[in-house]
């Protein structure tokens, strides 16, 4: 479990098999612990599953459900889902895509640019306007801006509505 300032980041470690799923999908999780509720919740991947072997999930805090995660200890089980959606790059059309998410919409972008950088050879052009209220719900950040310093055809544009 990792921290994000206003989101906690889960890495989930499959046990029978590697979980495969495109970019932009999201599954139903089911955490099988004494210490937060067993009713599954939807959650988008934050990574791609052409390039690690964990599958990453980043909740908002805030919730009833999402306040409950830092009670999960390391090894809790959880049941997954998935996936569903249909919410996927566009790599075939040699057509610019731009894309814009907000706060935690963020997720599924975060697994579409792990996906580019996994796949070899891929010139697939993305422009990403990122828009947040707060620098602190700019999760993921440093992630994409290397990629862009990577990447060439990879762009992101943060924009923060206010200031703390």
């Amino acid at each position: 479990m990792k921290s994000h300032g206003t989101a906690t980041e889960l890495a989930l470690t499959p046990v029978d098999k590697k979980i495969a799923y495109t970019a932009g999908q999201f599954a139903f999780l089911r955490f099988e612990s004494e210490q937060i509720s067993s009713e599954p919740h939807p959650f988008s991947f934050a990574s791609s599953s052409k390039s690690r072997e964990t599958v990453r999930v980043i909740m908002k805090h805030g919730g009833d459900f999402t306040d409950t995660l830092p009670r999960l200890h390391i090894g809790d089980r959880v049941r997954l889902e998935g996936p569903y959606g249909k919410f996927t790059l566009d790599t075939r059309s040699g057509l610019k895509n731009i894309r814009i998410a907000g706060g935690i919409g963020i997720t599924p972008f975060m697994a579409m640019a792990d996906e580019l950088v996994a796949t070899p050879g891929s010139h697939t052009a993305v422009d990403l306007y990122y828009l947040v209220r707060t620098p602190d719900d700019l999760i993921g950040l440093p992630y994409f801006q290397e990629i862009a310093d990577t990447y060439p055809s990879f762009r992101v544009v943060p924009r923060v509505s206010t200031t703390q």
